[in-house]
């Protein structure tokens, strides 16, 4: 967690940190490379963070900036080449990073997809609905965008997800909270999880789940917070989300906070998820995730494939082409997470995490 501003002094910081979840400790870490700034977006593929966009007291800059945790060090990666932004949407899917939304002048739709492997952008389609001070996750093959508004007059409360294989979004149920901005959210296996936030003159501390499957959302216990705050900052860390830091409100003069609360759902699970992906009428199928001494990949057609696994320092450690199904013998991998590529000659079917035991 690092950078951001607080608006009624104004101040931006550079500064970056690092939380244990086994010591419930704060670890200072290699300052932000870039201009000090609030706003940004930021995602994180593998073991490599990255931040770009934001507010700097004018509008930043165009880099992306890439953090090697192993090594503690920034690196500048390739120029977003969509416009410079502020209150944008970011999140991952595989090795990829996907970032939209936001503004500069006028309020934004458009979306990027940045690839790891080849430090290259790509526009992708629009989400229907420009927006700025959105919440925005993943959820295993998906990336879901949604609140947020065109300006704190004009807020929304519905929800779009992106299909990256397909390039398309859709509209999915709205979110029950009501309208409004400056909220959170993180995801948790396959549940979506957004709260908190201000409506132009309410802020709130209501949480609630979404569940993709169903399509659904519930409510969950409420942020705890003695004072209702906003525009926390927030991740998850296996079955536990995490909200941290805010304010009372997005106006001039609002107490700020450092306090850091862990949220930690009824149900969680993040193995053993067997998730059909279909590409061109074909079913695909990847089993166990997470592995141990054998991975098992099935596509329902009789076109030859190719699956590439790569450790999470992009080198690649397996390939193989096959037809129809594959089973890899893992004993040899170390524990850890991997990525893995499935294709045919139309492209891609699939790139997604796994993880050995």
């Amino acid at each position: 967690m690092g950078a951001g501003w607080q608006y009624n002094i104004p101040i931006y910081y550079n500064d970056f940190w690092e939380w244990d979840q086994g010591t419930n400790a704060w670890t200072q870490k290699a300052n932000f490379a870039g201009s000090a700034r609030g706003d940004a977006v930021s995602f994180s593929i593998g073991n490599k963070g990255y931040a770009l966009t934001g507010y700097d007291g004018a509008y930043a800059t165009n880099e992306l900036w890439e953090w090697d945790q192993a090594a503690n060090t920034w690196s500048q990666k390739a120029i977003f080449p969509g416009l410079m932004r502020a209150y944008g949407a970011g999140f991952s899917i595989g090795l990829k990073g996907y970032v939209g939304c936001g503004i500069n002048g006028g309020v934004l739709n458009d979306f990027w997809e940045y690839d790891q492997l080849t430090d290259t952008w790509l526009q992708k389609a629009d989400i229907p609905v420009a927006r700025f001070i959105c919440v925005s996750f993943s959820i295993g093959n998906m990336g879901y965008v949604c609140i947020g508004g065109f300006s704190n007059s004009n807020l929304f409360n519905d929800m779009w997800e992106f299909n990256p294989a397909l390039n398309t979004w859709t509209q999915k149920a709205n979110f029950p909270g009501g309208i409004r901005a400056f909220a959170s959210g993180f995801s948790i296996g396959n549940m979506g999880y957004v709260g908190t936030g201000w409506d132009g003159g309410t802020t709130y501390n209501d949480f609630w789940r979404f569940d993709p499957a169903l399509n659904s959302w519930a409510p969950e216990a409420n942020y705890p917070h003695l004072i209702t705050d906003i525009d926390d900052a927030s991740f998850s860390i296996g079955c536990k989300g995490y909200f941290g830091t805010g304010a009372t409100t997005p106006n001039s003069g609002a107490p700020y906070f450092s306090d850091f609360w862990e949220y930690e759902p009824d149900t969680c699970s993040l193995t053993g998820i067997e998730i059909p992906f279909a590409s061109g009428g074909s079913e695909f199928l990847i089993s166990p995730n997470p592995f141990s001494e054998k991975l098992n990949i099935r596509i329902d057609n009789n076109e030859p494939a190719e699956i590439i696994i790569y450790d999470m320092n992009s080198k690649k450690v397996f390939h193989k082409n096959f037809t129809n199904t594959v089973s890899i013998n893992t004993r040899s991998f170390a524990k850890g997470i991997y990525i893995y590529e499935v294709k045919n000659k139309n492209g891609y079917l699939k790139r997604e995490k796994i993880v050995k035991n």
